[in-house]
């Protein structure tokens, strides 16, 4: 916007002031381009950039042309490259301008003498150099308001998620002593106590994910996909969803094809979340029997898929996609850019089938 004003001054200043008789128009009109393609180097830097130092080259053709006004507007591309950060652009431009001051300075008027084209170059420089200054200061500027800005937001995050993580923690709390001193009646139905039971250890867990959470946040330089990278294995994410699906009546039949195979921790979680949830979904809507939890990848390591395959109860309505355990699970996907899916078998409306494939790309080691 900075730049765009500054350029806006320029073409309204040559507007103002049009050639008069015996003046180069031709020359004029490059000028005037010149000023306005420097006012489009803040959105496109490159190419405005590239465009308004062509120009410049071309004013050479008029020797008898006093450019120097024009020329300042050559060295908004400069300001914006190095305010921007882009180092590289910013060389190059300054090079294209001196380069052009340079060769000017020897044209119009008499044979120039040397000390006075030395002496202007290096006005010319100096003024660069003055450029790059100002507008390196500019971008450190920015970029500590940028930090600012971040550190504010981190700080600010954090008070929420330990808002947060207090409410819960107090509620899970409250909901596993209750489970405990309930199942710990006497006469109480035996299912109703391994329900209570089943309570109280998903309210532990969930408060021991909110611990590990709030102290991932608390570090700065943590990265969230590889704070919980250790938490579970998928090994052992098979191993828990098959001992929870054998204790509700199952018979799961777990293949792991990828073995001790590494993948990238957010795909490892994405994966970890996937086999809980759809053990849960299995559990809580399939009728007791044979299920199958299974883990592939293709033979060029592009892609794993995750299927699981069980019967649907005849007195549970089948499993949604909207339940919200399997909405993250698809959210997770998406963001990786993978695919999931939760529906009958087209051959067998009783069988449910859900898949979940993501696009490693070779992204794995052994």
């Amino acid at each position: 916007m900075v730049v765009g004003a500054i350029s806006a001054l320029f073409v309204v200043t040559y507007l103002a002031n049009p050639p008069r008789d015996g003046e180069s128009v031709p020359g004029f009109i490059l000028e005037l381009a010149m000023c306005a393609a420097a006012g489009f180097t803040g959105s496109w830097l490159v190419q405005a950039g590239t465009l308004t130092m062509t120009l410049q080259a071309s004013l050479l053709l008029f020797p008898d042309l006093d450019s120097s006004f024009a020329y300042l507007s050559a060295l908004l591309p400069i300001a914006s490259a190095s305010t921007l950060g882009r180092w590289r652009a910013g060389v190059v431009f300054s090079s294209m301008f001196m380069v052009s001051s340079a060769v000017s300075e020897t044209q119009g008027g008499p044979p120039p003498i040397l000390t006075q084209v030395i002496l202007s170059t290096c006005g010319w420089l100096s003024i660069v150099g003055l450029v790059w200054a100002t507008a390196f200061g500019v971008h450190q500027l920015n970029a500590w308001l940028n930090r600012k800005y971040a550190t504010a937001l981190d700080d600010q995050r954090r008070t929420i998620a330990r808002q947060l993580h207090d409410t819960a923690a107090q509620s899970l709390g409250r909901i596993s002593l209750i489970s405990e001193s309930t199942g710990a009646a006497e006469n109480l139905n035996p299912t109703i106590r391994d329900a209570l039971h089943e309570i109280g250890i998903l309210a532990r867990t969930a408060s021991e994910d909110l611990d590990a959470m709030l102290e991932a946040l608390r570090h700065s330089n943590t990265s969230l996909d590889t704070a919980f990278e250790e938490a579970i294995s998928l090994e052992e994410a098979f191993l828990s969803g098959a001992a929870n699906l054998k204790h509700e009546g199952f018979t799961p039949l777990v293949l792991n094809a990828l073995g001790q195979m590494t993948i990238p921790p957010a795909y490892h979680d994405c994966l970890v979340a996937g086999i809980r949830e759809v053990s849960r979904n299995i559990a809580k809507h399939g009728a007791p029997g044979t299920c199958t939890l299974h883990l592939s990848i293709d033979e060029r390591r592009d892609n794993v898929t995750f299927t699981a395959t069980n019967r649907i109860a005849e007195h549970r309505r089948a499993p949604a996609t909207g339940g919200h355990g399997l909405i993250g699970v698809k959210e997770r996907a998406t963001i990786l850019h993978g695919t999931f899916t939760s529906e009958r078998s087209s051959h067998d409306q009783e069988i449910w089938l859900t898949s979940l494939t993501l696009p490693l790309r070779g992204r794995t080691h052994d």
